[in-house]
């Protein structure tokens, strides 16, 4: 009878370790994926942030190319207006003067220098206004591609908040293959 006892003894002793083993085990696991899944959300949390500061630069560069492009258009607008009154200025003199041809020739001249230095500045606004534009085009398709960047990390944000909500409900509840299930 004292065999038996000593042996059934060591079999319950051996039970308890197998049983604490197990326990160990699965509470390492969990832990383990629910520092992994931490770790995602931490990452995407920080590309997030980082994704919202070049937004916000982009969008500052965006105001900041849509003020010159406002501010070239109202130039380009302004030489157009001074190259018309200087076109009918030509004209009037041109009509009032021919008699006077000599004087005239030189105010005439003066008058197409005048002119062809508008249409230089013009030329040189309206590549501005060009390169502007294309700059404001660039970083409209730059924005709209981080927009969907935004996206797609608020949609893996929503997927994360999910599993953390799988695994705060596998916590309240003492069942360690549905938790070990939504983990998985």
């Amino acid at each position: 009878m004292g065999y038996m006892k000593t042996d059934v003894n060591f079999k319950l002793l051996g039970l308890v370790i197998l049983v604490a083993t197990i326990i160990v085990v699965i509470v390492i696991i969990y832990q383990a994926s629910l520092g992994k899944i931490n770790t995602s959300y931490s990452t995407i949390e920080e590309d997030l942030k980082l994704t919202n500061d070049n937004l916000t630069k982009t969008n500052n560069l965006l105001i900041e190319c849509h003020k010159k492009a406002e501010n070239l258009s109202m130039e380009i607008n302004e030489t157009q207006v001074f190259l018309e009154k200087a076109q009918t200025e030509y004209n009037k003199i041109y009509e009032q003067t021919e008699g006077e041809l000599s004087q005239t020739e030189k105010e005439l001249k003066a008058n197409k220098n005048k002119l062809q230095d508008l249409k230089d500045q013009l030329s040189k606004i309206t590549n501005q206004f060009n390169n502007a534009t294309l700059q404001l085009s660039v970083k409209e398709s730059e924005n709209i591609k981080l927009l969907k960047e935004i996206e797609d990390l608020d949609k893996k944000k929503e997927e994360l908040k999910k599993l953390k909500d799988k695994l705060e409900h596998c916590e309240n509840e003492d069942n360690t293959l549905a938790c070990y299930n939504a983990v998985n």
